[in-house]
């Protein structure tokens, strides 16, 4: 009977989380850019980057800001010249 009512926790859990997810995406969906060069999609409201998932999803859970935080010069270097034009303005910022 334990293990039934953890499965019955876990995927209350998973569902909540999910609705939580699709909220958020679709609040700031609007004020995203993405940067195919990296892998990222840049929140123009905040200034944070967030990595594209294989499916084209925004993983929320590993956002970095660019205006407080420092970025890898691995991700600068891989950045094309139209995706730097995207982030120019929040790197000037710092």
């Amino acid at each position: 009977m334990g293990f039934f009512i953890n499965i019955c926790l876990y995927n209350s859990f998973c569902l909540f989380w999910y609705k939580f997810k699709i909220n958020i995406m679709n609040k700031i969906t609007n004020t995203l850019i993405e940067l195919k060069s990296v892998g990222s999609v840049l929140d123009t409201e905040t200034g944070y980057i967030y990595p594209l998932n294989q499916d084209d999803t925004v993983d929320y859970t590993f956002g970095i800001s660019l205006k407080n935080e420092e970025v890898s010069s691995d991700w600068y270097n891989g950045l094309s010249v139209e995706d730097f034009k995207k982030v120019d303005n929040f790197i000037n910022l710092k």
